[in-house]
Parts: C-alpha cells; structure tokens; sequence
C-alpha cells in the first residue's frame, strides 16, 4: 500500500514494513519512502519486519531470512532514511534542533521480531533526556497493564479465601479449581472477578482446559501423599502457565535441617519436582513461599500459645524468635510474588508481620488483662525424638495428625532450623509492612 501522503518536513513510520519480513517487501516500502519529498525520513521497524531484526534471524535459522545473497540485511539500501532501533537522532527544523528517540520493542503476541514479555520493564533508564518526539512500534496495550489471570486450587481452606480476597483487591481475575462434586464453592467470597470451575485434581487433561489462559497457578490443596500436586503442575506446563506457587505457605522447608523432617516431605518432593520441571521448560518458574505459622490462626487454635485459655507450650526456654504472618498479609504477599515475577523467579520468598518470642506474646497478653498463665516447659530436642519414636513403633490413626505437628515446632522453635527469616526478609519486595508492637498486643488482646 502506498498512499499519497501530505507535504511535510518529517515523515515518521511506526513500524511494519513488510508482512512477512522479507528483503524484497521491506527494499520497496524503504524505495517509496525515499521518493517522498519530506527533508526527514525516520522509521523504527515493527514485529512484522523479520529480517531488520538480527536476534530474530539468529534464533530462527529455518527462516533462511538472511542467507540469500545480494538479498541479506547489509544489502539494503536505505537511502535518506534513518532506522531507529532503541536509539536516537536529531534533526534541525528551521531554528529547532529535535531529538527523536524509536523503538521496535513489542509486548510478546505470537512468535515476531522485536518482542519482550509483557510484563517485563523494558522502559525503565532507556530513553535520553529532553526526548521530543518518541516513536515506537508497540502500543501501550500489554505493557505492565496485563490482567494477569490467576488460578487458585484449594481456595476454601483456612488460608485459601484470603489469597483469594487479596487477589481480587488488586484485579486480577481468578479462576477457582474445585473439586468436583465438592459443595464448598459457598465459602468464597462474591465476585465478578471470579470464574469457578470443577476439575479432577488427580487429572491432567482435565486441569489443563481450566487453565488455558492463566498465568500464575497458586496450590493450597493439602499435600497428603506423594506426588499431589504433579498433576497440577503437568497441567500448568501443558496449558502455558508461567509461574507455579506450590502449597507450601509456613516453614522454612528450603533449610538443610528443615527439609529432613518428615511432616515435609511431600512439600520437598513437591519442589524438588518443580525444579526439575522448571530447568526443562525455561518459560515455566516457581516461587516457594514461606510465613512461618499463621499469627492470626495460630492465636485463635493454640498453636503456639493459647490465649482464651492463658496456657502454652513453651518450647526451648520461650525467648526463641520466630517469625509468622496473618493470613490476610500472606495473601498480600502472593499478589506481590505475581507483580514481581522476574524478581521472585524459581526460589523461595520470605515474609513476616511480626519477629516475636512466646514470652513476648505471654508478656503482652498479662499486660492486657493481667493473669496468670500455665506454663508447660519442653524442648524442641526431646518432642522430636519422641516424635520419631512415634513414627518408629507405628501411632494409631487418630494420634499420627499429632505426631507430624511436633516436628512443625522445630521448624519453628528449633536452632537452625531457620524459623527466624529476618536475615533474608523479601516483605519490600512485595508489599509487606510489619506489625508495630502495638499492633502485636492489639492482635494478641483480641484472642484473650
């Protein structure tokens, strides 16, 4: 197409020579611009204009885009017109000197020259000063504006909904996987952001279909035996998913002495696996996210200390410092691992609200309504043999819950076991602000 274009000093061409990228399309547009009368002529190429592009002809060899001779990228013949690609010009009109600053760059759609993933900051300390004109091939459309859509397996546990909660406040749509059959969908929160579908968990061709189209996949499903969430794992590659948050959400089970406890061991299987799966499909990642207990939780089901009934376990002398999270907070902190994927991208991510002791959380709770608690002193070394002794001799059913949560206190309590993130805190990153000590007593107060 050659139109008859106005007269003019300067004429800008945004990009797209050519359909297919070849040399004889691209040497006829860069031969009719040259027959425009205009005093400047400036293109930035476009995805289509293969051959401009020498990473694209690089990777893509089979295109035989640069290999025939007298029709390769160095025979062109460019004429008056200049090709800005991530670079820049000036030209004089009248008593005016302009800068004009072009880029091909285009948010990845399909497989052209000149793209970038969607929500990587392309932008950021390229452009000169006092730029005057800007001209780029790609719209502003995908740029760090993407919704990026978010699926949630698991989402009507204790932590589940407020993953979800938090991922709706920030927009992103959310695909719910439930079981089928199951009759817990009435549990979730109400939205139009929200897409529901039944899926067999256990099932690779039918997660896949749910997850066409999603991003981020976020596992809250319990892992109760080996190899649980595999299927949602295959189902993700399969589907294009990009990131793969396993249902981790407490310990720190990347530590060496962590990883060796046996109420564990499906989580390492789990991201040993992802790991695996990541280094084959380079455009798969993971993000293990560990909290600590849950603060909130913790607090009202007596896990680390009961306040309703002012009693605890105190572990290891009670001064050990710990951290842990609410529940709403480690929902925050998932919307930010999918704001920040490049930065959180196969490895494990550590949040905290609070670093606290539980002395320090009995101490606040008497200065709220000043009683006495009962105290039972333990060590963290012997409920851990024990524990294992358990396992040895064989615990019945009913007492085998009880027996793997006693190694979860030497994730929490035990030395170097790695229950204190605060040397390797990521809560900046993704947007999360620590409790003042007030708000720990507040917190407290609220379960007394």
């Amino acid at each position: 197409m050659k139109p008859e274009l106005p007269r003019g000093h300067v004429l800008l061409h945004a990009g797209d020579l050519s359909q297919y990228g070849l040399f004889d399309e691209i040497q006829a547009q860069l031969d009719w611009l040259n027959s425009q009368p205009h005093l400047h002529k400036i293109i930035v190429p476009g995805n289509h204009d293969l051959l401009l592009d020498p990473d694209f002809v690089k990777t893509h060899p089979d295109r035989e885009l640069d290999s025939i001779p007298g029709k390769r990228y160095r025979d062109l013949r460019w004429g008056d017109v200049k090709c800005l690609a991530d670079s820049y010009t000036e030209i004089v009109i009248g008593q005016q000197i302009l800068t004009v600053f072009g880029s091909p760059l285009t948010p990845r759609c399909g497989n052209f020259a000149f793209q970038y993933e969607p929500d990587t900051d392309v932008w950021h300390n390229k452009l000169p000063d006092n730029v005057d004109i800007l001209l780029t091939h790609g719209p502003p459309a995908l740029h760090l504006d993407k919704d990026k859509g978010v699926a949630v397996a698991g989402a009507t546990g204790n932590l589940g909904p407020h993953i979800v909660n938090a991922l709706i406040a920030a927009k992103h749509p959310v695909t719910i996987l439930t079981r089928q059959g199951s009759s817990n969908a009435s549990k979730l929160p109400k939205s139009d952001l929200i897409t529901i579908k039944e899926v067999d968990l256990t099932s690779v061709a039918s997660l896949t279909p749910a997850l066409e189209g999603v991003e981020v996949v976020v596992s809250v499903v319990a892992s109760a035996s080996a190899g649980s969430q595999n299927p949602l794992i295959d189902a993700s590659i399969a589907a294009g998913v990009r990131r793969f948050l396993p249902s981790e959400f407490g310990s720190n089970t990347v530590n060496p002495k962590s990883e060796q406890l046996p109420v564990f061991q499906y989580k390492v299987e789990t991201r040993k696996y992802l790991e695996a799966k990541a280094r084959d499909h380079p455009g798969f990642s993971y993000t293990v996210v560990a909290n600590g207990p849950f603060f909130d939780w913790g607090l009202q089901v007596g896990f680390f200390l009961n306040p309703a009934q002012h009693s605890a376990v105190v572990y290891n002398g009670g001064d050990v410092k710990f951290s842990t999270t609410t529940l709403a907070s480690i929902g925050k902190a998932v919307v930010g691992v999918v704001a920040h994927q490049d930065e959180t991208r196969n490895r494990a991510v550590y949040v905290q609200d609070a670093l606290v002791s539980q002395n320090q959380l009995i101490q606040y709770a008497k200065e709220v309504d000043g009683k006495e608690w009962q105290i039972t002193n333990k060590t963290t070394d012997e409920t851990r043999a024990q524990a294992f002794e358990a396992l040895k001799s064989g615990p019945a059913p009913e007492n085998f819950g009880a027996v793997l949560v006693t190694f979860i206190y030497s994730s929490v309590f035990g030395e170097g076991y790695g229950g204190n993130f605060s040397a390797h805190l990521d809560n900046d990153l993704l947007g999360i602000k620590p409790f003042s000590d007030d708000e720990v007593k507040k917190l407290v107060a609220s379960f007394l």
